[in-house]
This record gives C-alpha cells, sequence and structure tokens, in this order.
C-alpha cells in the first residue's frame, strides 16, 4: 500500500487532527569541548610545591605514642603542617561513635585534560591525577615520619583495622 505525504494508513492516527496544527522541531545538543590545553606542572601548584619541598630526613617526630587521643593527634599534625609551611590541608579529628582515624583533606589539583577521562588507562595517565597520588604519598611519608608508631603493625591480631590517618585528595 502506498500512500502520499498527507494521506494515511487507516490504523495511523494523525497527531496533527490528535493535537492541533502543532509545530514539531528537533533541537539536536551538541557539546562544545574547549581546546585541551596541556596541564601546568604540579610544583606550579603551591600546594605541591610546599609538600615536594619538604625533606623528610627533616621532619621532626611530633609524637612517639602510638595511642594518643585523636584530637591531640590532629592538633599535632596541624602544628607540623604549619611548622613545614604546608597550607591548605583540613585535619579534623571525627567525633561520630565508630571514628577510629583521623581526618586528612588535602588539596588536590583538578586541571584534568579533559572532563570526560572515564577510561582507566586514559585517567591513569592524566598529570593531574597523577600529581595528586604523588602528593597523598608524599603527605603519608610526612606524617609516618612525624609520628612514626602510628604504622606499627606488629600485631597482626588487633591492627588490621586500627589505622590511624584517613589522607583523602
Amino acid at each position: 500500500m502506498t500512500t502520499t505525504q498527507n494521506e494515511l494508513p487507516a490504523n495511523v492516527i494523525d497527531a496533527r487532527a490528535f493535537f492541533g496544527n502543532i509545530e514539531i522541531t528537533a533541537r539536536i545538543r551538541t557539546r562544545e569541548v574547549a581546546p585541551v590545553a596541556a596541564p601546568a606542572p604540579a610544583v606550579d601548584f603551591p600546594f605541591h610545591a610546599a609538600l615536594f619541598a619538604v625533606n623528610i630526613d627533616k621532619v621532626p617526630v611530633m609524637a612517639t605514642d602510638r595511642c594518643i587521643p585523636r584530637k591531640e593527634q590532629a592538633a599535632l599534625a596541624r602544628k607540623l603542617l604549619s611548622k613545614l609551611g604546608i597550607k591548605g590541608v583540613s585535619i579534623t579529628a571525627p567525633n561520630y561513635s565508630m571514628a577510629q582515624s583521623v581526618n586528612v583533606q588535602m588539596p588536590r589539583r583538578t586541571d584534568y585534560l579533559d572532563d570526560r577521562l572515564l577510561m582507566a588507562d586514559l585517567l591513569l595517565r592524566c598529570p593531574a591525577r597523577t600529581a595528586n597520588t604523588e602528593a597523598r604519598s608524599k603527605l603519608l611519608q610526612i606524617l609516618g615520619a612525624a609520628f612514626p608508631n602510628h604504622d606499627d603493625r606488629s600485631d597482626s591480631q588487633s591492627d588490621y583495622f586500627d589505622y590511624c590517618w584517613s589522607v583523602n585528595c
């Protein structure tokens, strides 16, 4: 059965008759992607520059006690970072019932190559992500040098849940 442009088969409802004379337009939504600029090196980010300038061997020991209260541990960590000239780190001792660690939130680079980096291989090669991971490792090294007994895992029966720092970037 052939139909012309204006006539429809009998079993098809004409939308124009049902809805009246409406004009249907379609808009195609496109996302404009700006050209990708090369990200700045990690040293240009002030937090990373200050963090990587710290010599681990010269970090002062703040406490040797493994079981100091979280609030004291957080205060000592804040004091340590201010001595070392590292700014922008949020150190909090949570007050909820099952709290076990001191939360350390560090600033991070957000100048990713593209916000569509969802594939793992591209994400792993992103310079900003790599710099954030290296900065987290460096901060953990600094905290490990300042609180040497906090990384003691000699008692395998009880140390599986007992960690002292929760560093997020």
